[in-house]
């Protein structure tokens, strides 16, 4: 599935999550509550992902820096964070290109009529891979298609 897809359904998951916890009246629980319930519904997928987080040590008090709380699993905004940061796709310009670049043209330029397709005529016979003994792929031309 597409990652931008599924980044969107994880938005999603987690606004319908919410309207859950208010339904139930849970939403005003334990932070430790809610990340149980969170991964109870997700299921295992997500579980598998949850266990694969790491967590930030508390940082003592540096100069006028105040003192940084240590980040658990039992914290349940920093837990919808590290889900959050693991599904939502980075804005990555050199892939975007390749997608741009790569994107099929055939049928426009053919419209617009600066190329003419041409199609194989009953004269070519089709290519066919077969696998040698050694493991070795060989191209062998099909008569009988």
């Amino acid at each position: 599935m597409e990652r931008r897809l599924v980044a969107r359904r994880q938005v999603w998951f987690l606004e319908r999550y919410r309207w859950y916890l208010a339904a139930v009246g849970e939403d005003g629980s334990d932070d430790k509550k809610k990340v149980a319930i969170l991964l109870t519904v997700a299921g295992t997928e997500a579980q598998a992902v949850f266990r694969t987080f790491t967590y930030e040590p508390a940082k003592a008090t540096v100069g006028n820096q105040p003192a940084v709380p240590a980040e658990t699993a039992e914290h349940f905004n920093t837990v919808v964070r590290k889900f959050t940061e693991f599904w939502v796709l980075r804005n990555n310009v050199i892939y975007e290109r390749y997608v741009f670049h790569t994107r099929v043209q055939e049928a426009e330029i053919e419209e617009r009529g600066l190329v003419k397709a041409e199609r194989p005529t009953d004269w070519v016979l089709p290519l066919v891979t077969v696998e040698k003994p050694n493991g070795d792929l060989r191209l062998c031309l099909d008569p009988m298609a």
